[in-house]
């Protein structure tokens, strides 16, 4: 069973939610335990130890919160879909790239808009996940494991999708 629960919230304060909830679910009438926990955001404008502070931390509890963070955007995992991207780029380069490559790949005019409900189905029609794995890891690989916040252009997510997949099987 999956749950999912957004929260607007800023990286550090996401975590500290996190485990706010996760204990309130387990604590519930049916004390179910959780197989795995994940929060997912962006490095967005945060201050650079806000960031790096809510990943260490959360990997770091003895019951271990993944983070599937994206330097600077999310808009990053759905780039790789369709191309390799390893110069560090600002949240709004995101949306005209995407909004071209598919809008070439779909033969129309693609407007992408933040929280774009068919999204996932676009990007599995003209995008490559498998190939956005690859570039993701490729570009996870070429970082160290400290200093997230500097990671320009990285994300995490492949390792959220992937656990996913497995999930299908």
């Amino acid at each position: 069973c999956i749950e999912i629960e957004g929260e607007g919230k800023n990286t550090l304060n996401l975590i500290e939610e996190t485990i706010k909830i996760r204990e309130r679910k387990e604590k519930g009438s049916n004390h179910r335990k959780f197989d795995q926990t994940w929060a997912v955001f962006d490095r967005d404008s945060f201050p650079p130890d806000n960031f790096n502070n809510a990943i260490n931390k959360g990997e770091k509890l003895k019951n271990k919160i993944h983070c599937a963070w994206s330097n600077e955007a999310f808009e990053l995992w759905y780039l790789l879909h369709l191309e390799f991207v390893s110069a560090p780029m600002s949240r709004e380069d995101f949306k005209p790239r995407i909004e071209a490559w598919l809008s070439q790949r779909m033969g129309r005019p693609f407007q992408y808009l933040k929280n774009r409900a068919d999204m996932y189905e676009v990007l599995q029609k003209f995008g490559d996940e498998n190939q956005a794995i690859k570039w993701a890891e490729k570009l996870d690989a070429s970082y160290g494991d400290f200093e997230f916040a500097y990671h320009n252009p990285c994300t995490k997510v492949y390792k959220l999708v992937l656990e996913l997949n497995k999930l299908k099987l």
